[in-house]
């Protein structure tokens, strides 16, 4: 069983009903890939209300229904993930308490996980249409970050890829 609130949008919580209690779900707006054959999303169970989910990212195929995670990363938090518009990335901000302090970032990933990429600064970002672009609001700024000039020849063509 899945609940949701669609009056409100306020509350961006599922709660999933077992025959072992209840989860509480925390999820991202899901995002589909430009050619909209897949949904990506950021998915963290939690099993009691007072302690923070750990968010990983998903990708739902529409088509076979087959449910995969794509990132799990055991130190960051995941979350709001979105492909490029070429479908070819798939970027996603990443945050961990440490330190009472927030450590932020945004991830870039090509779709088929075959290279990755940090970027120093987190915060919202969106997509430029020819998906060579990102432009991401952080604490201290917005930068426009220029991905083949920053990441260099492995954003272009995979080699030598991190």
């Amino acid at each position: 069983l899945i609940i949701t609130n669609e009056k409100t949008m306020e509350n961006e919580e599922i709660y999933l009903m077992s025959t072992k209690g209840v989860w509480f779900v925390n999820y991202s707006i899901p995002k589909f890939s430009p050619n909209m054959e897949k949904i990506v999303f950021a998915l963290g169970m939690q099993m009691e209300r007072d302690k923070p989910a750990d968010t990983d990212i998903y990708i739902l195929d529409v088509g076979t229904r087959a449910f995969e995670k794509f990132i799990d990363d055991p130190v960051y938090n995941d979350d709001f993930p979105a492909y490029s518009p070429d479908g070819k990335f798939v970027a996603y901000y990443i945050f961990r308490f440490t330190n009472a302090r927030i450590e932020r970032g945004v991830i870039v990933t090509r779709s088929n996980k075959s290279c990755q990429w940090r970027l120093p600064f987190g915060g919202n970002f969106d997509w430029s249409p020819d998906s060579t672009k990102l432009v991401i609001s952080a604490d201290d700024g917005v930068y426009i970050v220029d991905l083949p000039e920053y990441l260099g020849e492995s954003f272009v063509n995979g080699v030598g890829c991190p």
